[in-house]
């Protein structure tokens, strides 16, 4: 709303708002929000993200990350915190960065995809951060489960590229230890 712009603006230090349009997420609802000084992503974080472990666990993995690869980092607010709670909602706010939209049903993207995460979940492996804010369980969404659960869902859609999508979920699942 109108009013959740102005006092993220506000917190954040961000301008006065222009505009604002929905960048989708699958569990946090992403907004570009252009102010004043700029373009960000607004994040409204998904309502079972919102607790303080879980909010340090996640931005602890992002500082430990962007020690080895770029990282967007969020903004602090005026009170030097990464999260502004307002109306029922926890946001936070990190750079815009222009790029080309993901587009599931490309093999070559699904590939390319694919070998970048992989390397980001390698490094991730060696975070210490706490585990009492793990997401989804241990895998968190690599679960193998959850991307199957995505898999079905998209079977519809790209059919042709959902079933090697399948073959290298189902790979994965046997490399990667359950803890």
């Amino acid at each position: 709303t109108r009013d959740q712009q102005i006092a993220v603006c506000t917190a954040f230090r961000l301008g006065d708002p222009v505009s604002c349009k929905s960048l989708g997420g699958t569990r946090n609802r992403n907004h570009l929000l252009t102010t004043t000084h700029g373009e960000f992503v607004a994040r409204d974080r998904y309502a079972g993200y919102c607790d303080s472990a879980r909010i340090a666990f996640d931005h602890e993995a992002l500082e430990f990350l962007g020690l080895v690869a770029p990282v967007a980092k969020p903004y602090r607010t005026i009170g030097r915190q990464y999260v502004f709670e307002h109306d029922g909602h926890v946001w936070e706010v990190f750079p815009f960065i222009h790029g080309q939209q993901f587009r599931e049903g490309e093999r070559d993207q699904v590939w390319s995809l694919g070998k970048a995460l992989s390397r980001f979940h390698q490094r991730g492996r060696e975070f210490s951060g706490p585990r009492e804010a793990r997401k989804l369980g241990p895998r968190g969404e690599t679960n193998p489960a959850e991307l199957s659960n995505l898999i079905a869902q998209l079977r519809i859609e790209a059919p042709r590229e959902v079933k090697q999508y399948e073959v290298w979920v189902k790979e994965a699942a046997g490399e990667l230890p359950d803890s």
